[in-house]
């Protein structure tokens, strides 16, 4: 490596190192809830949901991560799928599902006659101040446990925005709010009902190393529900599940059809690592409402 590269390319590991910074946070009961797993050689702090609810209070705004495993008898065959309940300062509610393979690199030295799924991932935008979040294990007979981290929201650089690979087929599902002429895809999950081309999923290609912004809002016909839900795919695998609540926005309207309301804009960030990728976002709820989704490229 020349002297001349060097110092490009340490500014780059820095920020790409600050991207990926997250911090782990504990629930209250930790000490009789903590669980060690050992993954792919490094020891993991987790907190077994079984039997009591687990309680955090998260400092926001921050993204809050929740990675999850359901802990089963190596030798058993039975149904891997599991699900919990997130309760935000007790309003706001969701419900996680999963359902996924044995993770072959994981090993619990205190249970060794148990096996792990691979980790499933929620993430939710927490707002400013403090917040109680509360995790409820649905099914006591299901083993689960789950580890939370934290990480902060960045400040936008020189953006660009990406196309979707099939822009060309969606020009009828493209919105343009009236507030700054800003287009954006709208997907919708009833597609089946509709008398007009709709798309429930989004596929874009990206080079990495770099970070996408995926900018969303969800609609408003005559109820105030602002909960919408989201997957995202990297290579056909599974990297998240995304859960949104926003707020009405009062001056944003879309020009081709000024009936419909808009929510405020909420950001998911995906660290892009080194080569070509491809993504898919796909929309999983509401049923009855599009939801806009708008994908940038942001320098750093």
């Amino acid at each position: 490596m020349n002297l001349i590269q060097y110092p490009k390319y340490f500014i780059y590991l820095i920020l790409s190192c600050s991207i990926l910074m997250s911090k782990y946070i504990q629930p209250l009961n930790h000490a009789e809830t903590k669980e060690i797993l050992n993954i792919y050689k490094k020891d993991r702090e987790y907190s077994r949901l079984i039997d009591q609810k687990l309680v955090y209070f998260v400092e926001g705004p921050v993204v809050l991560n929740i990675y999850s495993r359901k802990a089963f008898p190596s030798q058993t065959k039975k149904d891997k799928s599991y699900q919990f309940a997130v309760v935000i300062d007790e309003g706001q509610s969701l419900i996680a599902k999963h359902s996924s393979r044995k993770d072959e690199k994981v090993y619990n030295k205190n249970h060794p006659g148990h096996s792990y799924t691979l980790a499933g991932k929620d993430v939710i935008n927490i707002p400013k101040g403090q917040h109680r979040v509360e995790l409820t294990n649905l099914n006591k007979k299901n083993n689960i446990l789950v580890r939370l981290t934290t990480s902060p929201f960045k400040a936008k650089n020189e953006i660009s925005d990406i196309k979707s690979i099939d822009h060309q087929y969606m020009k009828e599902a493209i919105a343009i709010l009236k507030k700054n002429n800003e287009s954006y895809y709208m997907l919708s999950n009833n597609i089946s009902q509709s008398d007009k081309i709709e798309f429930d999923r989004i596929r874009f290609k990206q080079i990495g190393p770099t970070l996408v912004r995926i900018i969303s809002r969800t609609t408003f016909l005559d109820d105030d529900n602002t909960y919408y839900q989201f997957k995202i795919r990297k290579n056909d695998q599974l990297l998240s599940t995304h859960h949104m609540f926003a707020e009405k926005s009062i001056n944003t309207k879309i020009i081709n059809d000024p009936t419909i309301g808009i929510s405020k804009w909420r950001t998911t960030l995906i660290n892009v690592p080194k080569g070509k990728h491809e993504y898919e976002i796909e929309l999983v709820s509401p049923s009855d409402k599009h939801v806009l989704f708008k994908i940038q490229e942001d320098s750093k």
